[in-house]
């Protein structure tokens, strides 16, 4: 069967899964996995209220269970697929405090979950 995933995916994933060098908690790395440069286009609502970085912070940190079973089932493109439109949106659900017009864009919640569930 030939994979679907290019020579460096599988290298990647083979390091950071299977053989990994060191590794972080949970908490730390959806803490940590995406910058504040990121969030900056998710515009507040209300200035005094939760942002986008804190609701991904807290998506991935309150599901990590979940979250990591799923990433143990992918085994192709389709399923991070899916998996990444299932968290997407149930994060857009989240993020109530963020202009509706910014949360339109196809990618705009899919690069922080992507960047997460790739670390």
């Amino acid at each position: 069967m030939t994979s679907i995933f290019t020579h460096d995916y599988q290298r990647k994933a083979q390091a950071v899964f299977l053989t990994p060098t060191e590794t972080a908690a949970w908490s730390a790395i959806a803490a940590s996995a995406v910058t504040v440069n990121t969030f900056r286009g998710f515009h507040r609502i209300d200035k005094n209220h939760t942002g986008a970085m804190k609701v991904f912070s807290e998506y991935f940190t309150s599901n990590a269970k979940s979250v990591i079973g799923k990433i143990q089932l992918v085994q192709s493109r389709e399923d991070l697929h899916r998996l990444s439109q299932e968290i997407c949106g149930a994060i857009r659900e989240q993020l109530t405090n963020i202009r509706e017009a910014q949360l339109n864009p196809f990618n705009k919640i899919r690069k922080p979950s992507i960047s997460t569930l790739s670390i």
